[in-house]
């Protein structure tokens, strides 16, 4: 006798598109949000920075492109606000920040354009996004959660975008740290 499969039909969450001010989750939510509207602003500052500051042409153009990035995710978190029906207002991570510090200190030791300091840079730029994805992961939950399919889709495009950049962060990386190893040997 062959198992069947069984679906479960799990019942779907009603949703009155703003979230309650007196649920802890929600607010846990918001407060969360807020903190990555701060992180996503701040990147928007720092990233042309790294780019101009980094040796490779590899690394700074995708430096550029994840500002690209960077643009639309402050214009996906708005949106993400508007459907909430809160006040898009950033409120300051300091997790965050402590990694974003990380990364200007990359870029001004950087100045003297050396492969070691690219790596440098880059270690720092995984970290800060390693950190995004799982905040915009749990996120996601918590939006599906709540019954806000359309805000965790949102959520997720953005957490998408955070592993394309570290993945391409981690293939520079790699050829980065290569060349820095042969040129430190010499």
């Amino acid at each position: 006798m062959q198992a069947t499969k069984k679906k479960i039909a799990i019942p779907a969450r009603k949703s009155n598109k703003r979230l309650g001010k007196s649920s802890k989750l929600g607010n846990f939510l918001v407060d969360e949000l807020r903190g990555m509207y701060w992180t996503e602003k701040r990147m928007l500052k720092s990233l042309p920075k790294s780019a101009k500051g980094s040796t490779t042409a590899e690394l700074k153009a995708i430096l550029d492109n994840h500002c690209l990035a960077t643009k639309g995710h402050v214009t996906s978190l708005d949106k993400v606000f508007i459907l909430i029906g809160r006040k898009a207002k950033a409120e300051k991570s300091e997790s965050m920040s402590g990694l974003l510090r990380n990364v200007r200190k990359a870029t001004r030791l950087n100045g003297s354009r050396s492969m070691t300091h690219d790596v440098d840079l880059i270690l720092a730029s995984q970290k800060v996004e390693h950190c995004k994805i799982a905040s915009y992961n749990a996120m996601v939950h918590i939006a599906k959660t709540m019954g806000h399919p359309d805000v965790a889709k949102i959520l997720l495009s953005i957490a998408d975008e955070e592993r394309t950049a570290a993945c391409m962060l981690s293939l520079v990386g790699e050829s980065t740290a290569n060349v820095a190893v042969s040129l430190e040997r010499d």
